[in-house]
């Protein structure tokens, strides 16, 4: 599991269709990196990696794939399975 920490956007993009890069942190190793959005999303998918975005009220929020062409990523609440925007509330890099 890691928490994505700050994000890049294409050039003028403020939408989950424009996240390019992200940077993350893995809790238990305090290994971090970064990744394009395409390479998390094969992770995501293909290695059923978990990816989360820190919240101060519930502790995290899942990173989940939605199918856009191309695929993209986006939180949604555990509890009520609303999309969230707790990605584009990161700090960019």
């Amino acid at each position: 599991m890691i928490y994505i920490t700050a994000v890049r956007m294409s050039k003028g993009g403020s939408h989950h269709q424009n996240l390019q890069r992200v940077q993350w942190l893995n809790p238990s190793s305090l290994g971090t990196g970064e990744e394009s959005v395409a390479e998390l999303v094969r992770w995501i998918r293909h290695k059923r990696g978990e990816a989360w975005v820190r919240d101060g009220l519930s502790g995290g929020v899942p990173v989940r794939v939605v199918d856009g062409d191309p695929p993209f990523l986006r939180t949604r609440t555990t509890q009520d399975e609303r999309w969230t925007d707790h990605l584009l509330r990161l700090p960019r890099y």
